[in-house]
């Protein structure tokens, strides 16, 4: 939505560090963002392991968690596209390319 808007992922990731939205994950997987750079650290494929065990573990306890069944689609879908060895990072990818 920012790069839609004409805003520059440096400019903004410089303004949401600092402030109530700053995190370490902000911090590492913004710059990862702004850089390009999705080597992995944290493989994609790794990440929906966790989040199937996560929907299967909602799924046994009668529990429907939307978020959790939307970032696992997500997931599936960066995965599927041949992006499952890139860092988790990389779901910014997936999320542009559905916005082309």
């Amino acid at each position: 939505m920012a790069e839609a808007g004409g805003v520059e992922l440096p400019a903004l990731r410089r303004a949401l560090t600092g402030g109530f939205a700053d995190s370490e994950v902000l911090r590492k997987h913004g710059k990862n963002i702004v850089d390009g750079d999705f080597a992995p650290g944290a493989f994609a494929a790794a990440q929906l392991k966790d989040l199937e065990t996560a929907w299967a573990q909602a799924k046994d306890g009668g529990l429907d968690l939307p978020v959790l069944n939307s970032v696992r689609s997500l997931f599936a879908d960066m995965c599927a596209h041949g992006r499952a060895d890139l860092d988790h990072s990389a779901l910014y990818l997936e999320l542009k390319d559905r916005c082309s």
